[in-house]
C-alpha cells in the first residue's frame, strides 16, 4: 500500500492536524467509532480474563474472606505462576541486558563498513543517556512472560516548559523556556489499554491499532492553547452533563474546576484510511474521545521511516491467531487454581480433624449450648458415659499425591523445575555431565523466547536510529564522539531513513539462557582452547610450509583450501555460543595464509590472531589471555597488542588480515 513520502508532503505539514470539521474527518470518526464498538464487544471476555490473570499472578484470592464451607475457611492461593515467572523473567532480562554493548551494528556491504562501529558507539551513548532501557526491558519481559504478549511504542518525546532561574548579572529572577526532554523513548503498553480488530494477520498489519491513554480535561485544554489539540470544550461539556449530586448546586466556577480535574479516556489510533478519497489508504495517527466520538488531532504518519511506531513481543504465539499469545498465566492458571483448592481442602480437613465435638447424655447436668474451654469442669453422674468426645473428620492422604501430580504438570508446562530454580536434583548422585545436558535441553524453550525478543529489539534499534535521523540528537556530536566517529555519524544522520534500513543490520548483543556463570565459563574455556589449538596449527603451517619457497605451489594451495574449510567449521562453532561478532575473534586464515604465500611476514598473522584472542577474552568476561601461537607468557587484558591498535597500523593496508575492531 503506497505511502506519502517526504517529497510528496512538506515536512511542516506532517506535524499539523488535518481540519477536524471536514467531511473526510467526519467519515473517519464514524468508521473508528463503529470499529471500536465492535472490537470492545468482541474483547470483553478477554479483558475479564486479564483481571483474573492479574489477580492470579499476585496470588491474590478472589474474596478477602472465604465463607465456604464456613466463614474464615482457608483462603490460600499457591503462587505457582509467580514461582515459574520470576525465574524465567530474571533469566531473560539478564540475558538481554548482560552483554555490552546492547546493540551491535554491521554493514551489508564493504562501502558502509566504516560507519558500523561509530554508529554502534553512538547507540551505546544513547542507551546510557537517552533511553531508560533497563526499566523498559524489564516491563516488556514481565508482561510478555506472564501474559504472553506486550505491545511497545517507539517514538520521540520532546518536553518544553518555562523554568525560573536567577540571572547573576542583572540580579533578577528570569523565566527561561527550556527543553527538558528531547529524545527517543520506548513505551510498553498494558494489554488492558491495547485494542485491535480481530484477524489472523500480524498486529501491526491490521487496519488499525489503538492505545488507550488517559488525560485530565484540564491538560487537554492546556494543549489546545499550545495548538497541539482541539475540541477540548466539547469534552468538558460532555463531562458537565454528568455532574455528581454534590456538585449540581455548586457555582459555575466550581463545576468547571470539577470537570477539568476529571480523567478522560482517549484512544491514540494508528489507522490506514483513504482520507482524501483517491483510492489509496493513507497512514494516519488519530487522537480521539470514544464517548463523544470527537477527534482531538488527526495527522498523517509523521515518521520518516513510513511505518507504524509499534512493535510486538510474544512468549508463545497461538497457532490459530498469530496476533495473540499465551504466557505463564494462561498456561498455569488452571493448575494453580486446582492446586490451591487441594491445599485449602487439606487445611480445612486438618482443622476439622483436630476439632472435637461432644456427645452428652440428656439430663446429665449439661445445659444446651454450654461452651467448652480448656480447664472447664462438668459435674456428671457417670463421667465415662455421660460425655464422649468424637472427631468431625479425617485427612485424606491422597491429597498429597494429587498435589504432587499437579506440580508435575506445572513443571512440564512452564519448563521450570528444581534445577532451573538453583536447587539440586532429588537424586544427588547424578553425574555433572548428565546435569549439564539436562539443563541445556530444558532451556531450549527459553532460548527460543530470547531469540524472538532479540529480533524485535533489533528492529527497535533500527527505528531509534531512524528517529535520530529525523529529529537529531539533543547534544552536539563532538561532545560525545571522537573526531573520526563524528564524521561517520554525522554523514549517517544525513542519509535517507531507507538507506540505514537497507545497508545496516542492527541486532542485540545477547547470550543464551542455557547455562549459569560456571557452565558458561567452562564452555568458553573449551572454545578458547579450541581456537588457540587451531591457530597453533595454522601458524605452524604458515611458518614451515607456506613461507617455504621449496614447497610446491599445488601443495600450498591444498593447505590453504583445507585451512579455509576448517575456518568455516570453526566459525559455525563460535556462532553456536551466541557470539554475534565472529569476525572480531576469528582471523580469516585463508587470507592470512595467502598473504604469507605472497611474501608477507608470518609475524603479522600472529599479531592478528593475538588480537582476536584478546577480543574473545573480553567477551568471556576479562582476565588474562595466553600469548597465543608463537608467543610466550600472558598478555593482560586492556594492554595494547603489537599491530592491533590504530596507532600502530602497518603502512600497507593489505597487511591487515581481519584486524579486530573495538
Amino acid at each position: 500500500m503506497p505511502r506519502l513520502t517526504r517529497e510528496q508532503l512538506p515536512e511542516d505539514s506532517l506535524y499539523k492536524s488535518l481540519p477536524l470539521d471536514s467531511s473526510a474527518v467526519e467519515k473517519l470518526m464514524a468508521y473508528l467509532t463503529e470499529e471500536h464498538r465492535q472490537a470492545l464487544s468482541a474483547h470483553s471476555e478477554y479483558f475479564d480474563e486479564l483481571k483474573v490473570f492479574r489477580r492470579a499472578i499476585k496470588a491474590k484470592p478472589a474474596t478477602k474472606v472465604k465463607t465456604f464451607p464456613w466463614p474464615g475457611a482457608s483462603n490460600f492461593v499457591a503462587a505457582l505462576i509467580r514461582i515459574a515467572g520470576d525465574a524465567i523473567k530474571a533469566r531473560i532480562v539478564n540475558s538481554l541486558l548482560g552483554p555490552k554493548p546492547f546493540w551491535l551494528v554491521s554493514a551489508t556491504s564493504e562501502i558502509f563498513v566504516p560507519y558500523a562501529k561509530p554508529w554502534e558507539r553512538f547507540l551505546e551513548w544513547a542507551v546510557a543517556n537517552d533511553l531508560n532501557l533497563a526499566q523498559d526491558v524489564e516491563m516488556i519481559v514481565d508482561q510478555t512472560v506472564y501474559l504472553g504478549k506486550c505491545p511497545a511504542k517507539v517514538c520521540w518525546v520532546e518536553t518544553v516548559k518555562p523554568v525560573k532561574t536567577y540571572d547573576r548579572r542583572t540580579k533578577e529572577v528570569v523565566t527561561e523556556v527550556r527543553t527538558t526532554k528531547d529524545q527517543p523513548t520506548i513505551i510498553p503498553i498494558l494489554l488492558e489499554n491495547w485494542l485491535e480488530p480481530w484477524g489472523t494477520e500480524e498486529s501491526v498489519d491490521k487496519p488499525w491499532n489503538s492505545h488507550r491513554i488517559f488525560m485530565r480535561a484540564g491538560d487537554i485544554k492546556e494543549a489546545e492553547k499550545l495548538g497541539r489539540l482541539k475540541n477540548s470544550q466539547e469534552i468538558i461539556n460532555s463531562l458537565l452533563t454528568s455532574l455528581p449530586n454534590d456538585i449540581q448546586e455548586a457555582t459555575e466556577l466550581r463545576k468547571m474546576v470539577w470537570a477539568e480535574t476529571q480523567v478522560v479516556t482517549l484512544y491514540e489510533t494508528q489507522v490506514s484510511f483513504d482520507i482524501n478519497d483517491d483510492g489509496f489508504r493513507e497512514d494516519l495517527v488519530v487522537l480521539w474521545h470514544y464517548d463523544t466520538g470527537k477527534p482531538l488531532s488527526v495527522k498523517y504518519n509523521f515518521f520518516f521511516h513510513g511505518s507504524r511506531p509499534l512493535h510486538m513481543f510474544f512468549y508463545l504465539r497461538n497457532s490459530d491467531d498469530r496476533s495473540s499469545g499465551d504466557g505463564l498465566a494462561q498456561l498455569l492458571y488452571p493448575i494453580q487454581d486446582s492446586l490451591s483448592t487441594f491445599i485449602n481442602q487439606r487445611t480445612d480437613n486438618i482443622t476439622i480433624a483436630n476439632t472435637r465435638y461432644w456427645k452428652g447424655k440428656k439430663n446429665s447436668g449439661l445445659k444446651k449450648g454450654e461452651q467448652v474451654w480448656p480447664g472447664r469442669m462438668f459435674l456428671l453422674d457417670d463421667p465415662v458415659n455421660d460425655l464422649v468426645a468424637d472427631k468431625l473428620g479425617d485427612v485424606s492422604p491422597a491429597s498429597f499425591t494429587h498435589e504432587s501430580m499437579l506440580r508435575d504438570y506445572g513443571e512440564r508446562l512452564s519448563g521450570i523445575s528444581d534445577p532451573q530454580l538453583g536447587r539440586e536434583f532429588d537424586n544427588p548422585r547424578v553425574a555433572a555431565t548428565t546435569t549439564l545436558s539436562i539443563l541445556q535441553e530444558g532451556n531450549r524453550r527459553f532460548d527460543m523466547v530470547i531469540k524472538l525478543m532479540r529480533g524485535e529489539f533489533g528492529k527497535i534499534g533500527l527505528r531509534i536510529s531512524q528517529l535520530y535521523q529525523q529529529f537529531e540528537p539533543r547534544v552536539k556530536l563532538e561532545e560525545i564522539l571522537s573526531p573520526e566517529d563524528e564524521v561517520y555519524v554525522r554523514e549517517l544522520l544525513s542519509m535517507n531513513p531507507y538507506d540505514i534500513e537497507k545497508n545496516f543490520i542492527i541486532q542485540i548483543n545477547t547470550s543464551t539462557a542455557t547455562s549459569n556463570k560456571e557452565t558458561q565459563r567452562q564452555g568458553l574455556l573449551a572454545l578458547f582452547n579450541l581456537i588457540t589449538g587451531f591457530y597453533a596449527q595454522v601458524n605452524q603451517v604458515g611458518l614451515e610450509l607456506i613461507a617455504n619457497p621449496q614447497v610446491p605451489e599445488p601443495v600450498k594451495d591444498m593447505i590453504i583450501e583445507m585451512a579455509v574449510a576448517s575456518h568455516k567449521i570453526l566459525k559455525e562453532i563460535v556462532q553456536s555460543y551466541d557470539i554475534t561478532d565472529v569476525d572480531s575473534v576469528l582471523v580469516d586464515v585463508g587470507k592470512a595464509l595467502e598473504f604469507v604465500k605472497s611474501g608477507g611476514s608470518p609475524t603479522t598473522m600472529e599479531q592478528q590472531m593475538q588480537a582476536g584472542l584478546k577480543n574473545f577474552s573480553t567477551i568471556a568476561g576479562g582476565g588474562s589471555v595466553p600469548a597465543g601461537p608463537g608467543g610466550g607468557g600472558e598478555q593482560a587484558i586492556g594492554q595494547p597488542l603489537p599491530g592491533a591498535g590504530a596507532e600502530n597500523e602497518p603502512a600497507n593496508p593489505q597487511l591487515v588480515l581481519g584486524q579486530a575492531t573495538s
